[in-house]
């Protein structure tokens, strides 16, 4: 049953993420929404490096096994959800994560409250609970969202599993920003 958290995880985490950072266009007419100009190297960087930001929250003597950031991947397509095809209009986006299996004992909803507060600290930079990325619902979460719009979010199980541990992930989403001229589909960033 855990091993399906794994693969139900991400993929509600990219619905939620879609719709936060205004991947999906709703009722907009596409001609009023200008896309952001962002290179694939400032999507990648900009996310890894909140990604390791958000992993210095996590003390080393709680982590079991550090799986660390994700390697590069491909970008995907802002109407991804409408089984579009990629298309200048829509734009792209790229997704990051990191994550750690943590001890038993730890206090994982404490290391969450810390994140929520760092990041309310920081100017510009919206922070609300996040909806349950768990269909098992022992999971806890929070959503940060950067002035920029790259979205965050950091998820923490409650309970054990049946491996003996908890697990810390802090998913990472672009925005929705213009095809660069020398984008390749099939490359991964």
């Amino acid at each position: 049953m855990r091993h399906s958290h794994r693969i139900i995880s991400p993929l509600l985490i990219c619905v939620i993420a879609a719709s936060v950072t205004g991947c999906t266009n709703g009722s907009k007419n596409q001609e009023e929404v200008m896309l952001p100009e962002i290179s694939m190297v400032e999507a990648r960087t900009t996310q890894n490096d909140e990604l390791r930001q958000i992993m210095t929250h996590v003390p080393d003597e709680i982590i079991v096994k550090n799986y660390g950031l994700v390697p590069q991947s491909r970008a995907m397509s802002c109407n991804w959800a409408d089984e579009k095809p990629m298309n200048p209009e829509e734009g792209i986006f790229l997704a990051g994560t990191a994550r750690a299996d943590i001890t038993a004992e730890a206090d994982l909803l404490g290391v969450l409250s810390q994140i929520r507060v760092a990041y309310e600290s920081k100017p510009g930079w919206t922070v609300k609970p996040a909806e349950k990325a768990s269909m098992l619902g022992t999971d806890e979460g929070v959503l940060l969202v950067s002035p920029e719009n790259y979205t965050y979010h950091v998820d923490v199980s409650t309970e054990t599993s049946s491996d003996g541990v908890k697990e810390f992930t802090a998913s990472s989403f672009s925005p929705c920003f213009q095809i660069p001229d020398d984008f390749d589909r099939f490359k991964e960033y």
